[in-house]
């Protein structure tokens, strides 16, 4: 769905390429349960300051900041498309600003 709106998507294969991602990406997904399965804080990647959007299963107690989406599962496509565009575009206005 993100390829189709002309998003590069690159699926991780292990948590270390996920948090190099996470510090190099426009902007990240996560599924909460996989990190759960993983037994990886969900801390562990909400230190940066990139884009993120956060796949829940639940929205009760979800980190929520400026630079984070938390969707609800199930989702709709259009909802992620949604967060990413609405994340990076955000992200574009405070570099702007940041710039002058």
């Amino acid at each position: 769905m993100l390829e189709s709106e002309g998003y590069d998507v690159v699926v991780p294969r292990n948590l270390e390429e996920v948090e190099r991602l996470r510090r190099t990406a426009a902007c990240t997904i996560v599924d909460h349960e996989v990190l759960a399965d993983m037994e990886v804080p969900l801390e562990r990647l909400l230190g940066g300051a990139g884009p993120l959007v956060l796949l829940a299963d639940t929205l009760d107690e979800m980190p929520q900041a400026g630079h984070i989406r938390t969707i609800e599962k199930p989702l709709l496509g259009s909802a992620v498309v949604n967060a990413v565009h609405d994340l990076l575009e955000q992200a574009r206005h405070r570099d702007l600003r940041g710039a002058t």
